[in-house]
């Protein structure tokens, strides 16, 4: 055995075997080796829960998506998300991502607010998920570490309209001046201005040509896109609308404060219409008082024209339309006067709708004319009655 000399203090020689360095050089060793697997445990599990959170989020964003889009039913929305669900952990065993009903599911409908983001119009539904991986550590559980719980949020919301938007235009929309409250989309085959006005649209705003912003502050909470034009949201003949009163036949109803001239409708004072389809030149409400109408449709060939009248209340009788004018120019005109509400959508395919200084509320209907200007007044147009889902978008 080969020995080495050294010295004690002394200046005595002694002998020292190198198989004691060897010992110490294995223990050094072996500690940087246990120091090493447990860094390569720690990384592998660390990989494992980036593994297991973004797979839960991967599902909540789908379930989000899915249940969101059978909205306002919640029963169809739960089935859908747990069809989701279901489909994603059958990809393979793990990670398995679980979302319980009753406690990781929050809807939201119009007028709540959802939390971090805001309150809902008239015309969107909302729904919060939360998707869960339950796991074991691997390595982990050397260092004390047993159960891997990871949680992923995501919310998403749909806006109703119908067609492709609740207020469009086949060639221009000028809002000028103007507070508006718009529950859905807007649409111009051809262009768009917002002059000098105020307030805000949930649903997309969608334009061929021109999109023009001057010193307004709307809000297009659902953004703006240039698109391709796209075909008229309503084009009816007046076949479509039978059976009705032939006022230009000389066909009128004995209705009190109503008169008939020239196949016109000429209406003063209070005036209640009652239910059905009333074909005239011109629908005439010149200072009127209260005029209502429940389940009543008025199709002219030249126009419609309601100047300060105190208030005007009608609900559609055909096609969800109360107003549909053939006329070329200024085929439907609301002007000044009080609060007009209408329970069903108005079109003018060859002529502009016309607001000044007015204030209109549209529930449940497509807005549309060939020109449409809002001027100088507040029109607060939703669409409360959605029959589909029109926009469907992740906003957390």
């Amino acid at each position: 055995m080969r020995r080495r000399f050294g010295t004690t203090r002394e200046g005595q020689i002694t002998l020292r075997s190198a198989g004691a360095r060897r010992g110490v050089v294995w223990v050094t060793a072996g500690l940087a080796m246990f120091a090493l697997m447990g860094m390569a445990a720690l990384t592998i599990d660390l990989g494992r829960m980036t593994v297991a959170s973004q797979r839960a989020q991967a599902v909540a964003d789908a379930a989000a998506m899915a249940a969101v889009n059978q909205m306002p039913d919640t029963g169809l929305a739960n089935a859908g998300l747990a069809a989701v669900v279901a489909a994603n952990n059958e990809i393979g065993p793990w990670p398995q991502v679980t979302i319980n009903a009753d406690q990781d599911v929050a809807y939201y409908g119009p007028g709540d607010g959802v939390p971090g983001y805001r309150v809902l119009e008239s015309n969107e539904y909302a729904i919060t998920v939360t998707g869960h991986v339950d796991a074991e550590y691997g390595f982990g559980r050397l260092a004390g570490l047993q159960e891997m719980n990871v949680a992923r949020t995501a919310s998403a919301m749909a806006s109703f309209g119908v067609g492709y938007g609740v207020i469009s235009a086949g060639q221009q929309i000028l809002v000028d001046h103007s507070h508006i409250e718009i529950g859905a989309d807007m649409h111009s085959n051809d262009w768009m201005v917002f002059d000098n006005a105020t307030g805000h649209v949930a649903g997309r705003m969608t334009y061929v040509n021109s999109l023009t912003d001057s010193e307004s502050s709307v809000e297009f909470r659902s953004g703006t896109f240039q698109v391709e034009a796209e075909d008229p949201p309503c084009s009816y003949g007046v076949e479509d609308f039978a059976p009705y009163h032939d006022i230009i036949a000389g066909d009128g109803p004995d209705i009190p404060g109503v008169s008939y001239s020239a196949g016109n409708i000429i209406a003063s004072g209070n005036v209640h219409f009652p239910p059905g389809v009333y074909y005239c030149n011109r629908l005439n409400l010149d200072g009127c008082g209260t005029v209502t109408g429940d389940n009543v449709t008025f199709v002219t060939t030249q126009a419609v024209w309601i100047n300060q009248a105190t208030s005007v209340d009608f609900s559609a009788a055909k096609h969800d339309i109360v107003f549909y004018s053939l006329g070329t120019t200024d085929a439907i005109t609301f002007n000044q006067g009080g609060t007009i509400k209408l329970a069903g959508g108005m079109c003018a395919p060859n002529g502009s709708l016309y607001f000044d200084q007015a204030t209109v509320e549209v529930t449940n209907g497509i807005i549309y004319g060939w020109d449409v200007f809002l001027d100088a007044g507040t029109s607060v147009l939703s669409l409360k009655d959605a029959t589909g889902p029109r926009f469907v978008s992740l906003i957390q």
